[in-house]
């Protein structure tokens, strides 16, 4: 095997791994939350806790590492983007379908006024609409505090009604972060940013793209 391919398998292997982490943690710590609640049960929640945090270490230090001298494929860049939002969203719904529901439906407002922003042939209005966007994406609370705040209000309804446990709706909350990220692949597919280079890091280009907001 050849040095770079052996290094695009690295930088693939610690992507899938980082991503795999990601998400395993909210489902793990809420089942740690409900087994503590139960009082039975919650020092192997706990362990598989502990083992996930070592995990992400790990991935994070092999991600500094490989980042500072490797490049990986384009598709590891994808690869980073898509799985943790796409993942989140399913497991959100494997926790309660209509809390998933109630995700996609606010998400869908919030991604129509950036799609629409494109369709205003004005100059004027087609500017400030996209001042506007920027200044959101660079504030991501503005976004998605109310994104998860109308899912919790939904999960505390459920609850209620005793549709999920408290440990579940722990995760919902983590889960309703990290599917607030389809909202931005949007911009990518719209081409409003320039295409992601092949890089084993994702995080750079995401903080100039937002340090440059006009004014």
């Amino acid at each position: 095997m050849s040095p770079g391919r052996g290094r695009g398998l690295l930088v693939g292997t610690n992507v899938l791994a980082g991503c795999a982490v990601t998400l395993a943690i909210p489902t793990i710590i809420g089942r740690s939350v409900d087994s503590m609640v139960e009082g039975t049960g919650y020092v192997g929640w706990l362990i598989a806790v502990a083992g996930l945090i070592t995990l992400g270490i790990v991935v994070s230090i092999v991600d500094a590492f490989a980042g500072a001298v490797c490049v990986g494929p384009a598709a590891v860049t994808v690869m980073a983007a898509i799985a943790p939002p796409a993942g989140s969203l399913i497991l959100l719904a494997l926790i309660d379908p209509w809390l998933a529901a109630t995700f996609c439906g606010v998400s869908i407002l919030a991604i129509a006024i950036q799609w629409t922003k494109g369709q205003e042939h004005r100059p004027e209005l087609h500017n400030h609409a996209v001042v506007t966007w920027r200044i959101l994406m660079a504030a991501p609370g503005a976004i998605i505090a109310p994104l998860v705040a109308t899912v919790l209000v939904v999960g505390g309804l459920q609850i209620v009604h005793g549709q999920i446990s408290p440990g579940e709706l722990f995760a919902v909350a983590q889960y309703s972060v990290l599917g607030a990220g389809l909202g931005n692949l949007t911009a990518l597919l719209r081409g409003d940013r320039p295409p992601a280079k092949s890089s084993c890091r994702t995080t750079v280009p995401v903080l100039r793209s937002t340090s440059e907001l006009p004014g």
